[in-house]
């Protein structure tokens, strides 16, 4: 059964909790006819209906190892650049992977950051919008 995102703000969806990732929360940044995909919702019909109705997902972001879920079916599916923090990029041994060590931009106004977290390869997306953008000190980097 296909339980649809929720809107949260403009153009961002959260997906209902997965157990693939121990309920985890995915999130969807539909912008400029590209969509980021931030860790992995449930993989089904319905969701993979939805991700392309709205313009498909550029880019899969997995913030942590227990957001991996099916990101390789989901990579898969859309030919999308799967981006993860170096230190988890060994568990997606078969997938097309791009992995960064501090930070990298992955599309014109989101960043991914390595960030202290539950796992050693944690990381977090920022987003500028709306005339914010990363502090000085990240964005020199």
């Amino acid at each position: 059964m296909f339980k649809s995102p929720r809107p949260v703000l403009n153009h961002i969806f959260a997906f209902p909790p997965n157990r693939d990732t121990l309920g985890g929360t995915a999130y969807f940044i539909v912008e400029n006819g590209a969509g980021v995909l931030i860790d992995c919702p449930v993989w089904n019909d319905g969701t993979h209906q939805f991700l392309r109705d709205h313009g498909g997902v550029s880019c899969l972001f997995i913030t942590h190892r227990g957001g991996i879920g099916k990101a390789q079916e989901i990579q898969d599916a859309f030919d999308c650049n799967l981006v993860i923090q170096e230190q988890e990029a060994y568990l997606l041994p078969s997938a097309q992977v791009t992995s960064f060590e501090q930070e990298l931009a992955i599309c014109d106004r989101c960043t991914a950051i390595w960030t202290p977290g539950h796992s050693p390869g944690s990381a977090c997306l920022y987003r500028s919008s709306d005339g914010f953008h990363l502090p000085r000190s990240l964005a020199g980097r």
